[in-house]
């Protein structure tokens, strides 16, 4: 009983750790997600880009808009795990969506298909524009517009210098 009880409070000091800047969208996200899959932070996605292969897994039409420099569109109503089966089970993979929701079901599509170092990117790609990080259109030029469904998404985004496509 006591290992359990240690196991819980590692479980719960290593999900504390992640946070977001805003503390109601945080709080949101917590509500929201599962966490029951490695997360990673957007800084330190960013500090380590070059060491990952990064999922978009939010629909074309968002990817399209923008996405991380050298993600991979993998989509999340049309995922097919055959079409990354050729993969190394051990290679870094990190995936993202727009808040962490879709992401975090691939995350736990790909875990139990056998991938080992698979991660969630916390807040995903809207806690990335928040923090100011770049984003990328399709010709591979950086922009300043993302894309968030509709205003009730779009209020998670709180960095001013991005534009909303809705």
């Amino acid at each position: 009983m006591r290992s359990i009880i240690i196991l819980l409070v590692i479980i719960q000091t290593s999900y504390a750790q992640i946070k977001l800047r805003s503390n109601s969208s945080d709080l949101i996200l917590r509500t929201m997600l599962d966490r029951n899959v490695t997360e990673i932070s957007v800084h330190s996605l960013n500090d380590s880009l070059d060491k990952f292969i990064i999922f978009d897994t939010r629909e074309k039409e968002e990817y399209d808009i923008s996405h991380i420099q050298s993600a991979i569109h993998v989509g999340f109503d049309n995922f097919q795990i055959e079409k990354i089966s050729h993969l190394d089970k051990k290679v870094p993979i990190v995936c993202y969506c727009s808040v962490g929701y879709r992401s975090e079901k691939i995350v736990q599509q790909l875990t139990a298909a056998g991938f080992t170092n698979v991660r969630n990117l916390y807040g995903s790609i809207f806690e990335w524009v928040n923090e100011g990080y770049p984003v990328y259109n399709l010709q591979k030029n950086r922009v300043n517009t993302i894309h968030v469904y509709s205003s009730q998404w779009g209020r998670f985004i709180t960095n001013t210098s991005f534009k909303k496509y809705y």
